[in-house]
């Protein structure tokens, strides 16, 4: 079977779209979302007595997470603190967002109770991922219900997926109940995700993405299209954001529509502030000692996604790159998580003491730092705020 195993994120790099595709005979089930092939591959075991689970609900042993721990060399120390204690306390020290990821396995009114302690913990703007779980325009169309005057927003709803007058349509539901800025997030998305799961036609191009920008800002903006258009257009309450990795969709972004959404990019390689647009930056976080593993087994397969591939190398990582693929094709997949450098982890996953600091240089780069914690499957909770 040949398993897909781009990311799910959606975040587009115009530098090409070809996947890394590996064939397991009798591996892989295409019903599956990206995360839960890309695990698979890489040894992840079924329930075994005592063990954790990691991010798709499988179990790692626990002779297993020991055997890891040694090639996984960190100096990271947890304070004592629960992680959204750290997380709360960094989002009161600036202007910081939080991100719910879409693939956790949660229903809608779990993921609800999860953004309501996050939007009482203070974060701004929180936005919702889509993935394979819940809808990111009804999740942030029901939290602005009941939690208005607070910036929600999505990151990322597929553009191929759906029609320009339907992602209207949700935002402006959404931006009605907020009263005041939505995030609209949007992005190509992957052939996987549009083809496979939506069954629509998937274009990745920069003329067709500029196209779907304009007709979408033009909807939001009261403007008909054929029969339609908004009875109640919310206009520049509604920003579209680019999911973006490559120049050319990072320049669109901030040309066509009204910032973009970059991931795993650091504080000194972020687009250059432009008057009126935004830019939101995902921070990954290590909020507890099992973190860094599921971190390390997120990055091989990230690794093996030719726009992130390609995003890596241009950071200067594309020995790492390269190692992941040799052992991809050797079938020896279950090393690469333990043997990615400390470094090549560190500049894309923060532990929380680094937190602050990253946060900082986020702002002072023109961005908005947006956390994304790095959890197992069922997080009791994301963010307690912490004690007075």
């Amino acid at each position: 079977m040949l398993i897909d195993t781009r990311p799910a994120l959606g975040l587009q790099s115009d530098l090409g779209d070809e996947p890394f595709a590996i064939r397991y005979p009798g591996e892989g089930d295409p019903t599956r979302s990206p995360q839960g092939d890309q695990v698979a591959m890489l040894g992840a075991r079924e329930p075994a007595q005592g063990g954790s689970k990691n991010l798709i609900g499988r179990r790692l042993s626990r002779s297993h997470r020991a055997k890891c721990r040694p090639a996984c060399p960190t100096d990271r120390t947890f304070s004592g603190e629960r992680p959204g204690q750290v997380l709360a306390r960094v989002a009161r020290m600036a202007e910081v967002g939080f991100a719910l990821s879409g693939a956790l396995p949660l229903d809608g009114a779990r993921a609800l109770h999860l953004l309501e302690e996050v939007v009482d913990a203070g974060y701004a703007p929180v936005l919702s991922t889509e993935v394979c779980a819940t809808s990111a325009l009804s999740l942030t169309a029901a939290l602005a219900a009941r939690r208005p005057g607070v910036p929600l927003g999505t990151g990322i709803v597929p553009l191929p997926a759906a029609t320009d007058s339907s992602i209207a349509m949700g935002a402006a539901t959404a931006a009605a109940l907020s009263g005041t800025t939505y995030y609209l997030g949007v992005g190509t998305s992957t052939e996987q995700i549009v083809g496979g799961w939506h069954e629509a036609t998937y274009d990745a191009t920069v003329a067709g993405t500029r196209d779907r920008l304009t007709s979408l800002r033009a909807l939001l903006n009261g403007e008909r299209r054929g029969s339609f258009a908004l009875p109640k257009p919310p206009g520049a309450q509604v920003r579209v954001l680019l999911g973006a990795l490559g120049p050319r969709m990072v320049e669109l972004g901030m040309t066509e529509g009204d910032g973009v959404i970059v991931n795993f990019t650091p504080p000194d390689r972020l687009p250059a502030p432009a008057a009126g647009k935004t830019v939101l930056s995902y921070v990954w976080v290590l909020v507890d000692e099992e973190s860094e593993g599921r971190a390390r087994r997120d990055l091989t397969a990230y690794c093996l996604a030719a726009p992130y591939a390609r995003h890596f190398t241009s950071l200067g990582y594309g020995d790492v790159v390269a190692e992941v693929v040799e052992l991809a094709s050797q079938r020896r997949l279950r090393e690469a998580p333990a043997g990615l450098p400390v470094d090549f982890v560190d500049r894309f996953y923060a532990s929380h003491e680094r937190l602050a600091g990253l946060c900082a240089d986020y702002r002072r780069a023109g961005a908005t730092p947006i956390l994304l914690p790095v959890t197992g499957p069922e997080p009791a909770s994301l963010v307690i705020p912490p004690p007075h």
